[in-house]
């Protein structure tokens, strides 16, 4: 059973059960995804040496590396169970949304002494497997004078049989199962970007956009608050796409909020000009590299007329700009301006209040003074547009190959159904 460990969390851990493995964080303080290792300390599985555990994830900081230790199962315990608990541990590395972006695709193991043995096994036969494996003068076979007695003894007990010295281990290697997931990149706004402790419940729908899409496409959301197409690239973050964009990958591009702020000359484009030339950038950059560019028409901010109906301009000029600028260059195009409107009539405009950051003072630590926001989503929010964006991508006749990798849910509710149809 896994136990993580925040790095400012203080535990005791004799209150856990014995069958208990904690992972211990140390992520480094960068907003770009970064690698991931985690590290499994020696100690004959009787105990977990200090030097090989906390010395190392320093270091690993130290090169830009986000790490992790495995305080694993020692003693007495069931070889089923630690041996999933390392794969959940990866599993939970690449899969759970955090402050600290991860590299799915590079994630990697260092095993010590036993350590090592245990990540042997888990690279070799594990069904989550490490992307890079490093091992310390491991314990590398459980055979005659080759082996460390103590860690076969509390591995396997007093006397094994040959069956089980056989099992751990013997002639495994490494196999490439599966080839690396398809990325689906977002170069967006606030509205999409992955919010961090200090703004949350503030949520981006670009956190909840994976829970639609089966594990062999990873969305890298590198969507940054306050970004028009303008400033995107000329901060260089379209440039740092392109360097781990590959063949086949698609680029999700949705921008409009910041661009119509006249105020702001570093943010501001003409909707007819200067707007419709970026996104063709965006597009050419996508297509060079054998990639998907999908545009996406901004979310609709939460403003209503006087009549009741939300706001045609809510958003300025600039859905209607991409819509052409889709249909110029053949690209396919989610109207999620369109669709988000339709979500805020079907449910008025009080109602449409809990999609967005609206909260009395004192009621979050993060408000004090309460706030009232129409543009930023609310965790509920975010949902609901992930799911508009999921149902526009299922009805886009022209991102069948990406459809064909959904998962398969009611879209008269937001519960995913476990069956999955992956290409």
């Amino acid at each position: 059973m896994l136990h993580v460990i925040n790095p400012e969390e203080e535990i005791i851990k004799g209150q856990f059960s014995a069958d208990t493995s904690f992972l211990t964080l140390y992520p480094v303080a960068v907003q770009e995804a970064r690698p991931f290792i985690l590290v499994l300390p020696g100690g004959g599985y009787e105990y977990l040496a200090s030097h090989e555990g906390e010395p190392i994830v320093r270091w690993l900081n130290e090169l830009g590396i986000h790490a992790g230790v495995l305080e694993y199962q020692v003693g007495d315990f069931e070889i089923t169970s630690l041996l999933e608990d390392v794969e959940h541990a990866l599993q939970w590395v690449r899969q759970t949304p955090k402050d600290w972006p991860v590299i799915p695709e590079q994630v990697g193991l260092i095993g010590f002494s036993a350590g090592g043995h245990l990540a042997s096994i888990v690279a070799t036969r594990g069904s989550e497997k490490p992307n890079l494996l490093l091992l310390g003068y491991p314990v590398i076979s459980f055979h005659g004078s080759y082996t460390h007695i103590g860690s076969r003894t509390h591995f396997l007990g007093e006397q094994p049989t040959q069956k089980q010295v056989q099992a751990f281990q013997k002639n495994h290697y490494v196999q490439v199962k599966q080839p690396l997931p398809t990325r689906l990149f977002i170069a967006g706004d606030s509205t999409a970007a992955q919010k961090g402790a200090a703004e949350k419940p503030m949520t981006g729908w670009g956190e909840h956009l994976q829970s639609y899409l089966g594990p062999s496409v990873h969305v890298d959301n590198r969507a940054v608050n306050g970004r028009s197409t303008k400033s995107f690239i000329a901060e260089g973050r379209l440039a740092d796409i392109e360097k781990d964009f590959r063949a086949g990958d698609y680029l999700f591009i949705q921008f409009g909020h910041n661009d119509e702020k006249k105020e702001d000359p570093t943010r501001y484009t003409d909707p007819d000009g200067e707007y419709r030339q970026n996104l063709i950038q965006y597009i050419e950059s996508a297509r060079q590299r054998g990639g998907v560019p999908v545009l996406l028409t901004s979310v609709s901010r939460r403003r209503f007329t006087a009549d009741g109906e939300p706001d045609p301009l809510a958003v300025g000029a600039y859905p209607a700009a991409m819509r052409q600028v889709a249909e110029q260059t053949h690209t396919p195009l989610l109207d999620i301006f369109a669709a988000s409107q339709q979500l805020y009539r079907s449910m008025g405009e009080e109602a449409s209040r809990q999609l967005f950051m609206h909260l009395p003072e004192k009621t979050h630590p993060n408000y004090p003074a309460g706030i009232t926001d129409n543009t930023h989503f609310s965790d509920e929010g975010a949902r609901q547009i992930a799911m508009l964006i999921a149902e526009a991508i299922r009805q886009c006749t022209e991102l069948s190959g990406l459809k064909q990798r959904m998962v398969r849910w009611d879209s008269g509710s937001d519960e995913c159904l476990i069956h999955q149809f992956i290409k």
